[in-house]
């Protein structure tokens, strides 16, 4: 694969006059490829300009994972819109700092944060110089959770890749062996005053309506990949499961190891991620009818 040279743009969508969780906005990045050295562009390489692929970041932390795969598929050639964080998802600041959010604002947040990526998915249609009709997702963790989400109920997304992701939120957040989630389960026990196992039925309460389960069985399993670690103990191997079956049987690349320690098939999931988006949205014979 040839190392295209790109550039980013940042976008900002500001604040909505209704907003269920006021914080700062939208921060999104445009990568577009850059042309030839001599100016000129093959006509293969412009075509694959025009496809889209929206990424969505995983639950914390940096974006080194997402600035990854936004900049390996640009130099394929795609343009990619990355999505960072309306908000912290689980303390009011990052790596674990400040107060614990109450499951109901992470209800609240997930929702709105649906809202803006509808919104920057509509805006990337129309103004991001991408087919509008060839636009694809990929997401990580819990990207790959609202991916799928989004990917079920937004006709402007015609392929999903679905990295380290499952269905069944309040599950995952009450089992997840993760550092920063532990931490938030023991902070939010003690505010309650109950065991870190009572909190189960207030995730399942608070949580169930943004979960992904509801509404992925309108996913095409044709223009759906997912890939999972066999031995992940943060989104464990059922709740990957649960959206596999939900999502009527995807392909599905399961890897021998864990959740973090995906970073040693990154070069493997980064060319199958890069195939599969080829395969769905860049050759009209190919693509499911």
């Amino acid at each position: 694969m040839s190392r295209q040279r790109f550039t980013v743009e940042l976008k900002h969508f500001e604040e909505p006059q209704e907003c269920l969780f006021p914080a700062d906005g939208l921060r999104t990045h445009l990568y577009r490829p850059s042309v030839d050295q001599d100016g000129k562009t093959s006509v293969a390489r412009a075509a694959r300009a025009t496809i889209g692929i929206v990424i969505l970041p995983i639950t914390g932390g940096n974006y080194d994972v997402s600035i990854m795969f936004a900049e390996d598929l640009v130099r394929a050639g795609f343009t990619v819109l990355r999505c960072e964080r309306r908000a912290e998802w689980l303390f009011s600041e990052g790596d674990g700092n400040g107060e614990a959010l109450e499951p109901k604002d992470i209800a609240r947040l997930g929702e709105q944060y649906l809202l803006d990526v509808a919104r920057a998915i509509e805006w990337f249609a129309e103004n991001g110089g991408v087919d509008p009709d060839r636009i694809g997702m990929l997401g990580i963790s819990l990207g790959a959770i609202f991916s799928s989400r989004v990917a079920a109920v937004n006709p402007r997304i015609k392929a999903a890749v679905l990295l380290i992701g499952g269905a069944g939120l309040p599950g995952i957040l009450a089992s997840a062996d993760d550092r920063e989630i532990k931490q938030y389960r023991a902070a939010l026990a003690a505010r309650h005053g109950v065991s870190e196992a009572e909190l189960a039925p207030l995730f399942e309460e608070a949580l169930t309506s943004l979960d992904n389960e509801a509404y992925v069985s309108t996913l095409d399993p044709r223009t759906t990949l997912m890939v999972s670690g066999m031995f992940d103990a943060v989104v464990r191997p059922r709740f990957a499961r649960r959206l596999w079956e939900a999502a009527h049987r995807p392909r599905h690349r399961r890897l021998p190891c864990g959740h973090y320690s995906t970073v040693v098939f990154v070069p493997l999931i980064k060319a199958w991620s890069r195939s599969f988006f080829v395969k769905t949205l860049c050759a009209p014979d190919r693509a499911p009818q």
